[in-house]
């Protein structure tokens, strides 16, 4: 078999699958959030942005704010009726009660608030947050002794291939029983329908972290 010459830093595996979800669950929050954009302008007269977003875990700051806001409107329009007054901050509670069950609704977002960016108060997933996705759900050898692991299972799985081969060829009277069971299915998986073994993605560098905490 010839040698894969591997470059620094080389995905060998992405997990296509879940890198979809997870990107598409970022995007569903981020149309939440997004439906949830009027509310906050609605209370605040200012659009969602990075600042204003992340604080919104914080309901104590949020609340203060919005009650900052409502006190500056009752001295701007010179109530001075007592029972006005208190029945105005009765409501200014009430208000942020509601507002606070439709932050619930992005909730999830909130958790995830490094991974939108807004413009122009809308939100969308971040080019970052997509490639670290990608990144978290591939197998990437970065390290001399993952890329020799690597060569080694292809160079034992091309091996075994090749023996296969060789008996289906120039012994086709002899009969190997079991093929699967010439290799360790945790270094290569085995199709019955090509008899032959094929690739299965490994995290090298997950398993040198566990050899190394067990040495």
């Amino acid at each position: 078999m010839k040698k894969k010459e591997i470059k620094q830093d080389e995905i060998v595996y992405t997990d296509e699958q879940s890198v979809n979800e997870k990107i598409t669950f970022l995007e569903n929050e981020a149309r939440k959030v997004n439906e949830f954009a009027a509310t906050f302008e609605r209370y605040f007269n200012e659009k969602l942005s990075n600042e204003n977003f992340r604080q919104l875990s914080n309901e104590k700051a949020i609340r203060s704010r919005y009650y900052d806001l409502m006190d500056q409107d009752i001295k701007n329009l010179n109530v001075k009726g007592f029972s006005i007054v208190e029945t105005m901050k009765m409501n200014m509670v009430s208000h942020m009660n509601v507002f606070f069950e439709e932050v619930q609704t992005i909730k999830e977002a909130l958790k995830q608030a490094v991974s939108f960016k807004f413009e122009d108060g809308v939100c969308s997933v971040t080019d970052d947050a997509k490639v670290d996705i990608y990144k978290k759900n591939s197998i990437v050898l970065s390290s001399e002794a993952s890329k020799k692991a690597y060569q080694a299972q292809l160079e034992i799985m091309d091996a075994v291939n090749k023996y296969i081969q060789v008996s289906e060829k120039y012994f086709k009277n002899v009969i190997i029983g079991n093929p699967e069971l010439l290799l360790s299915k945790e270094i290569a998986k085995f199709d019955p329908v090509t008899n032959r073994f094929e690739y299965i993605p490994l995290n090298f560098e997950k398993a040198l972290r566990i050899i190394n905490y067990k040495e």
